[in-house]
């Protein structure tokens, strides 16, 4: 004999009570939201101030020294980076070791400090790699001056190396009070969104939440905090936890979201969903990524305030193997997920209500990850995987437009999914929702859905 199935309490959610032009309109409207984030994206300010100091070498020697000088600088310009790009004329590949020297002067003449580092210069067909010789995470002082020697070059004899042109890049202050007007939006919104959803459930027992209505109380939370809002304390401290809580919060919320995925399509086919055998494994497939992620950032960003000419693509040897695991375990989540959405397709496609939750969540999840993986595309191109990929200039958000649009499109995202899964305005309190499989399968047919039927028409136009 078969085990009976219990059938599950469940709040009707406003998700049945929508027809097909509602359904339509929920998506019209998300896509209406983030296509005019788009557009004040686009005419946002740029991300990086960047000054170039092209060297007339007066000197006789190639090696140096350079002097160069910032502006002046405020809280608003964040950090601090002096990057060089090798100019040669030879069109053949070449790789060339130089071992750096970086002398730092603040505002104190008499007070400097003294950086070495060997950077390796790699030129192809006369388009060499740009080396980040130096950076801050936080500005100290108004002023700096830097004093640039290279030692290495007696191997130049052949003149592969002609110049060295050297850029200063600050973050642009428009742009930081743009991040911050929108940051405090997003976090806002985010904030009304959850009491908004929590006060809407709170007149039903816990006990009666689908899986989804409870899923979203916790991803509501953790999109407040995904939104960061110790966020302005990275201006008021020169101290790298403020930066650390940034990058593991939003690693948090993510895979918080993975596991949501993961929990939702297998949980839709099964009520009975105990800790060990259900939960456990996707926990540890999801932590996983989450230990990769949190500890590949954390080591960066501490490495980068003890050492301001720390590398971690060079200065590590442990990323590339860090890197591979994390997207091997990234493929695996790929692969089980994409085995649990066809599982619960083939499975409840035809049942009353659950094929209405497959499609819209389904639907609406693909949008986001491949505005996600297009985002990310245009963020970081092949770099993502190449060796010389610079994970501190190069993961910075290009534009405004990056910025804006990935925070829009998880934050949209998420009030979406609240607004469908809320409870419908008829839902009773004291009603018991068919919402189970067995229990669907045998007392509703195909006509009977909610969803675009006639009666659930007639039904709405009497609630109204």
């Amino acid at each position: 004999m078969g085990e009976t199935k219990e059938i599950e309490r469940s709040v009707q959610m406003r998700l049945y009570a929508l027809h097909k032009r509602q359904f339509v309109g929920v998506f019209v409207v998300f896509l209406i939201c983030l296509f005019i984030t788009i557009l004040i994206g686009l005419a946002g300010p740029s991300v990086i101030e960047s000054i170039d100091y092209t060297s007339e070498n007066p000197s006789p020697s190639l090696s140096g020294p350079y002097e160069i000088q910032t502006k002046h600088l405020d809280t608003f310009h964040q950090r601090l980076w002096l990057t060089v790009q090798t100019v040669t004329n030879l069109n053949d590949e070449f790789r060339q070791s130089l071992n750096v020297t970086v002398r730092v002067y603040s505002s104190t003449p008499s007070e400097s400090q003294t950086y070495i580092r060997q950077r390796t210069v790699h030129c192809q067909k006369q388009l060499c790699n740009q080396l980040i010789l130096f950076h801050l995470n936080y500005l100290h002082e108004n002023r700096y001056s830097f004093q640039i020697q290279f030692d290495g070059l007696e191997q130049n004899k052949d003149k592969k190396i002609k110049d060295f042109q050297f850029f200063l890049n600050t973050f642009n202050p428009k742009y930081t009070e743009f991040e911050l007007a929108f940051r405090f939006a997003f976090l806002l919104s985010s904030i009304v969104a959850t009491c908004f959803f929590t006060k809407s459930m709170r007149r039903f027992s816990v006990l009666d939440w689908s899986l989804e209505q409870r899923w979203m109380v916790i991803l509501l939370v953790f999109l407040v905090f995904y939104n960061d809002p110790f966020y302005p304390i990275t201006f008021l401290s020169n101290s790298s936890f403020p930066v650390l809580l940034d990058g593991i919060l939003q690693a948090t919320f993510l895979c918080i979201l993975l596991l949501f995925w993961l929990s939702v399509y297998h949980g839709i086919r099964q009520n009975t969903r105990r800790f060990v055998p259900f939960y456990l494994p996707k926990l540890i497939l999801v932590s996983c990524l989450w230990i990769f992620a949190v500890a590949l950032s954390s080591t960066r960003i501490v490495q980068e305030f003890r050492d301001p000419m720390y590398n971690m693509t060079i200065d590590m040897t442990q990323f590339t193997i860090f890197r591979l695991i994390f997207f091997t375990v990234g493929i695996l989540y790929i692969l089980y997920l994409i085995f649990l959405i066809i599982r619960a397709f083939g499975e409840l496609r035809n049942m009353p209500y659950f094929d209405v939750r497959l499609k819209f969540m389904t639907v609406l999840m693909l949008f986001v990850v491949s505005a996600s993986i297009v985002i990310t595309t245009i963020r970081f191109g092949s770099g993502i995987i190449e060796e010389n990929f610079v994970p501190e200039l190069a993961s910075r958000f290009k534009n405004s437009v990056e910025f804006l649009s990935y925070y829009a499109l998880i934050n949209f995202y998420l009030y979406t999914m609240a607004y469908v899964y809320s409870p419908a305005k008829n839902a009773a309190i004291d009603s018991l929702f068919r919402d189970n499989p067995t229990f669907s399968m045998i007392n509703d047919s195909d006509e009977d859905v909610v969803y675009g039927s006639d009666h659930e028409a007639a039904q709405l136009t009497t609630i109204r």
